[in-house]
This record gives C-alpha cells, sequence and structure tokens, in this order.
C-alpha cells in the first residue's frame, strides 16, 4: 500500500533550504543574464557579470539612489542588459501585494527597508529631502538586510553562479627557509635551560629526570 502524497501532508526537511527573494533577484542579475556580450573595448573577451551586489537588492526593491551608485561608482551599466534586467526585475518585485509580503519573516523584513529608501516627499523636513539623507538611508537599508542574510545563510537557497577559473594549475612555491636566527636561539634557550637544571636517577625507573627548573620570571 502505497503512501499518498498530499501537498497539505507535514514534511521533514533537515537544514533544508528555502526560497528566498534576494537570492532569486541576484541569480537574475548575473550571468547568463547580465553582461554576456563581447567587450568592445578587448576584442576576444566576454564582459560577463560574475558578482552580483547588495546595491542590486536595494535598486531593485525600488531605490533610484542605489542605482545611480551602482552605475557611477561601479559601473555597473556596463554589462549588457543590465539596465533592462533592472527594468524587468523592478516590475516583478512592484508586483508582490500587501498579502505577499508577509508571508514569512524573511520577505517581511525584505519589505521594511522600502520604507527606508523611498524619496521623501513634500511636506517632510528639507534635510530629509536631501541627497544625503538618501544614502544615510540606504546605508541603514544595506545593514540591515546584511545582517537578515548572516542569520539566514544556512537555511536559505544561495545564488550562484558559474566557476571563473582560467588556466593550468601552478606549482606551488617552494617552502620559506627557516630563519637561522630562530635555530640559534632555541640552542641557546636549551643549554641555559640544561645550565640552570639538576637531575636526579629515579629509583623505580631508573631514568634520568629534571629535579628543578630555573624560573620563568625573576622579581
Amino acid at each position: 500500500m502505497g503512501l499518498t502524497k498530499l501537498p497539505g501532508n507535514p514534511q521533514l526537511r533537515l537544514m533544508g533550504q528555502r526560497y528566498i527573494l534576494d537570492s532569486y533577484l541576484f541569480q537574475q542579475m548575473v550571468a547568463p543574464h547580465v553582461g554576456t556580450a563581447e567587450d568592445p573595448n578587448h576584442p576576444g573577451t566576454f564582459n560577463t557579470r560574475t558578482f552580483p551586489m547588495g546595491l542590486d537588492v536595494m535598486s531593485l526593491l525600488g531605490s533610484q539612489r542605489a542605482y545611480e551608485i551602482a552605475d557611477k561608482v561601479y559601473q555597473q551599466t556596463r554589462f549588457k542588459n543590465y539596465a533592462e534586467q533592472t527594468e524587468k526585475l523592478r516590475r516583478e518585485v512592484a508586483a508582490y501585494t500587501a498579502k505577499q509580503w508577509p508571508e514569512n519573516v524573511y520577505a517581511g523584513w525584505l519589505h521594511t527597508p522600502k520604507f527606508l529608501i523611498e524619496p521623501k516627499r513634500e511636506g517632510y523636513p528639507t534635510f530629509m529631502r536631501s541627497e544625503a539623507w538618501l544614502d544615510k538611508q540606504l546605508n541603514a537599508a544595506l545593514g540591515s538586510w546584511a545582517e537578515l542574510r548572516h542569520d539566514t545563510i544556512l537555511y536559505a537557497k544561495q545564488s550562484v553562479v558559474a566557476e571563473c577559473g582560467g588556466g593550468p594549475e601552478e606549482e606551488p612555491p617552494p617552502p620559506p627557509p627557516e630563519p637561522k636566527y630562530s635555530v640559534a636561539r632555541s640552542s641557546r634557550l636549551s643549554s641555559s635551560y640544561r645550565k640552570y637544571c639538576s637531575y636526579e636517577v629515579c629509583p623505580e625507573s631508573g631514568e634520568t629526570v629534571i629535579r628543578a627548573g630555573f624560573p620563568l620570571f625573576l622579581v
């Protein structure tokens, strides 16, 4: 008699990895989705994006400031399809409903920084509508997100990229030579220890043992 599997049946997962939104976004912001074209400045090489950034998450959650920093400071828009993929994923994130965000703690935590990174409208104090304030809020949101990733690293499905290795393995370097002075100092220390120690023969085993040594610190 076989066991009928139903969607509502209880399950046991030992360290099971769960789907999380930011890992999905990371996976969509690297090769082969972003940066797979030949680099026009270096013919024969490919402008492949192999690593995502925390700014990607904030940008896709709606922070235009995060996108500007990724563009102007880190030149991420040089990768083919970066802007197009950003717009596509922003629409997907924007489609999340108020009911979907609190479905689990992880998604609810991700939803919280969205308020921080939103530009403040007319009516807020002037300093809260400045670029410096946006940067402060973005930094706070990134810190919160980093703590979330840290706390759930073992329980969430991580994004991956293709191996970026190249060429044959190199020969290991020769071992560094032992410093001569260390041998000499060890020898002098051993001589000093023998000089200040007294010995006696153990009556039971006939072995020579140390009876007393010199103090490590002199007062």
